[in-house]
């Protein structure tokens, strides 16, 4: 083999090792700040290993705070979501990729255009629509918004299926 091969051979794996390096670095970073004492986190110049392992901040939350209520309510709201999500947006979908009616078009490219604002400009009319109906500091609130805002992509994705 001469050089031109193996360089073309070990260079994309040197290339690809290095970018996974990146990605990983930040998770790894993340993980060992979680496993220092605060004393050692803190420090000017951090270490890249660790000296010691400390699994006090992670019995802590798992004892004194309510981590798995939190986690239920996650689950809950995910799970929520997904299945009005699917349930609102085959039936638009489908309705819109079968039947014929004079606004078909112009109801898609309402559909789509929702896309187009930002999802921050969303949050005052929200807000203000969930505080009128009492919704505020509720689970129902953060399943409705979620599902408001994922709603038209999903509508748009799935009229290409039927």
């Amino acid at each position: 083999m001469d050089k031109r091969t193996i360089v073309k051979k070990i260079v994309p794996y040197a290339l690809t090792i290095f970018v996974v390096g990146i990605i990983i670095f930040p998770v790894y970073w993340m993980v060992k700040g979680s496993l220092q004492p605060s004393n050692e986190f803190c420090t000017y110049s951090p270490a890249i290993g660790l000296k010691t392992f400390d699994f006090s901040g992670y019995i802590v939350n798992f004892q004194e705070k309510s981590v798995f209520k939190w986690m239920a309510n996650s689950a809950l709201v995910v799970i929520s979501v997904i299945i009005l999500n699917v349930i609102c947006s085959v039936l638009a979908a489908y309705s819109l990729a079968k039947f014929h009616f004079k606004l078909k078009n112009l109801i898609l490219l309402l559909i789509l255009s929702t896309q187009m604002i930002p999802g921050p400009l969303l949050v005052t009319p929200l807000y203000r629509i969930f505080k009128f109906v009492h919704l505020i500091d509720t689970l129902w609130c953060l399943i409705l918004a979620d599902v408001a805002l994922t709603l038209p992509l999903s509508v748009s994705i799935l009229q290409g299926f039927f």
